[in-house]
């Protein structure tokens, strides 16, 4: 794949002569890698997660109660890992630059023993130039990859694309461009400005488009223009650049209006995490997960906690997705001993310009959030002064690049928040988990669910015990590392599970949506199995909280937000139907529809009504719903 920015030079205004590009090439083959602690270099396909292979941090075969340390990271091991790469000096004079999409993380980039170029956050894109090179080159790319660097599953190493950047003449970079649209009688008016130079193309960089077709989840419909620019030498380069055109109001009483209409999001956390793949960016498993959501009838993601690879935002684009764009998890109170909080000080606006810039222009893009359960927030004294002269100062900045989408955080603890004068720097108010907070905050504040349910859930886990009375009975844990496929495993800050959350949506229209905890598991934080004690064991490596699991197969509760979140005809069961010895035992069972009503059928005899206790049979277990929106729908166990 190539991307060009083409540059042209106008004579007698009637002819472009091609004088320079910008073009970006793939410099992902070739790539060798080993750890501070091997001698061998190893081949590396980048994306390349160094970590993915690393040995495990426990006794063999033997149950370890793990630190922050371990478990955080899925129990491997970290340390510095180096990858380097030879190539020759090409035959061309362009001026020759190496981009890598994300190093994870605190990266040193040297040409030939030389430093080039550093990076201390791991998920933001940087530029190393390539000046003085050799016949033969020799390009070293070292990171040190600590743990914990996260409170969950982070991999290092080149987890993202690395490209070689050729430059003759000049032309605007993409990340210069910035689009905003307005909208009136069907007519879209496009305006255009580059940073540090004019535009020529469209004229005034302005211009219209009759009878738009506008942009949402439902119809992701992506225009493309063509922008000439001049800079201060007078040199004229242009850059094509593809955006979408719709209108955004968040509302203290009505929630989110898209497109003119009230809109609600159905949304997803993600973690940029492929299972076993590792924490490489790898676009044909991502594009997997989002045709999985998207089944589910979500129309939302929130990135969690950080900026995303930018093929993520090039795929939400075309499929249909609104993002909030996550930039921070940290400021500069550490959760973790490793984490961004050690740089944030000096690099966080930095690395908010180089994202801001980056992902602007995307119509996927709803609003930014500059934070996610920021501890300094809600503390008193000089912790929380300090908290909201950063959140204005990083609000401010985005709004500077970017005055087209709101700001906001993820929010814990609200009261103490609002207390620090907090909340009256956000654009809208990200509420993560704080029930109390939708009435609370109402009419007050835009407001949205952040991050909302957290119900730990292992996959086809029928977790029972025996009554007295022979009823089999719920059990919400076994194992040490195994929750209930029932969802019973409850915590104190999400007490009423997913079905509450779902209510509380329904009840708060003044609220813009939610965005459930989480959409797929990932590696590190196995959260059991007693949370409250952080009493974290072997050989759980992965979080429970999915609606799919790490492998990508889905949960009970994927059929819960389908039925609660699309009109398809949708029923669904539980548990399975198989438990050796326990013939004649009730069993409790549990459906999911979006049906007005539904009957149960054994062997083709009548049964109850929904959720019941039934009997344990041999035979065909069916469930017809009917009525509502889905119609006639028929399941069988």
């Amino acid at each position: 794949m190539v991307r060009s920015c083409f540059c042209f030079l106008a004579l007698t205004g009637l002819l472009n002569v091609v004088a320079g590009e910008v073009t970006l090439r793939p410099f992902n083959d070739g790539w060798e890698f080993r750890w501070q602690d091997e001698s061998a270099w190893r081949p590396a396909p980048v994306p390349h997660d160094a970590m993915r292979d690393r040995p495990f941090a426990v006794e063999a075969g033997h149950p370890v109660r793990a630190d922050e340390a371990l478990f955080n990271q899925g129990y491997r091991k970290g340390g510095v890992v180096t990858y380097r790469k030879r190539f020759r000096r090409p035959v061309d004079e362009a001026r020759l630059a190496v981009r890598f999409d994300g190093v994870f993380a605190d990266s040193e980039v040297s040409l030939n023993g030389h430093p080039i170029a550093a990076r201390h956050n791991g998920y933001v894109p940087f530029e190393a130039r390539l000046d003085g090179l050799q016949e033969d080159n020799l390009l070293e790319v070292r990171c040190r990859a600590e743990v914990p660097s996260a409170r969950w599953y982070t991999g290092a190493g080149l987890l993202r694309d690395v490209w070689l950047v050729r430059r003759t003449g000049w032309a605007p970079e993409p990340d210069a461009v910035a689009v905003s649209t307005a909208v009136r009688d069907g007519t879209a008016q496009v305006e255009i400005r580059v940073d540090g130079a004019e535009v020529v193309s469209p004229r005034r960089g302005r211009y219209e488009i009759r009878d738009v077709e506008l942009w949402s989840p439902e119809s992701p419909r992506l225009y493309e223009v063509e922008v000439v620019a001049r800079n201060g030498k007078g040199e004229t380069g242009a850059c094509k650049v593809r955006f979408g055109v719709k209108t955004v109001e968040f509302t203290r009483d009505r929630g989110l209006i898209l497109n003119g209409k009230p809109y609600r999001l159905k949304g997803v956390c993600l973690h940029e995490n492929f299972g076993c793949l590792g924490g490489a960016f790898n676009r044909s498993a991502l594009r997997r997960q989002l045709l999985e959501i998207k089944s589910m009838g979500a129309n939302a993601i929130r990135t969690a906690h950080n900026p995303f690879a930018p093929a993520f935002y090039d795929l939400c684009d075309e499929m249909g997705f609104l993002v909030m764009d996550e930039l921070f998890d940290e400021w500069e109170t550490g959760k973790t001993k490793y984490g961004y909080h050690r740089f944030f000080r000096d690099d966080a606006l930095k690395d908010l310009e180089t994202v801001v810039r980056r992902d602007r222009n995307h119509p996927c893009l709803l609003l930014w959030s500059i934070g996610n359960e920021i501890d300094e927030m809600s503390k008193p004294g000089e912790d929380g002064r300090r908290a909201k002269e950063w959140t204005a100062r990083l609000a401010t900045a985005v709004r500077r690049l970017d005055p087209t989408h709101p700001v906001t955080a993820g929010c814990l603890k609200t009261p103490k928040v609002e207390e620090n004068g907090i909340l009256s720097e956000l654009d809208v108010v990200g509420l993560n988990y704080n029930r109390a907070a939708y009435d609370e905050l109402k009419g007050r504040y835009c407001i949205l669910g952040s991050e909302t349910t957290a119900v730990p859930v292992s996959r086809d886990a029928y977790l029972f015990r025996e009554g007295a009375d022979g009823t089999m009975e719920i059990v919400d844990r076994a194992n040490g590392w195994t929750h209930s496929a029932y969802g019973a495993s409850l915590f104190k800050w999400a007490p009423d599970g997913l079905e509450g959350s779902l209510a509380i949506q329904d009840r708060c229209p003044w609220s813009a949506g939610e965005f459930v905890w989480s959409a797929y598991d990932y590696t590190g934080e196995p959260d059991t199995p007693k949370p409250e004690t952080k009493n974290f064991f072997w050989p759980a490596v992965s979080s429970p909280w999915g609606i799919h699991d790490l492998a990508g197969f889905r949960k009970d509760r994927f059929y819960l937000l389908k039925s609660a979140w699309t009109d398809e005809p949708t029923a669904h069961l539980l548990p399975d139907w198989t438990h050796p010895g326990k013939t004649g035992r009730r069993f409790p069972v549990w459906c999911y529809t979006n049906a007005e009503e539904g009957e149960l059928f054994l062997d083709r005899r009548y049964l109850d009504l929904f959720k019941l206790d039934l009997t344990l049979q041999t035979g065909s277990f069916q469930m017809v719903s009917h009525g509502g929106a889905s119609g006639l729908h028929r399941i069988r166990l």
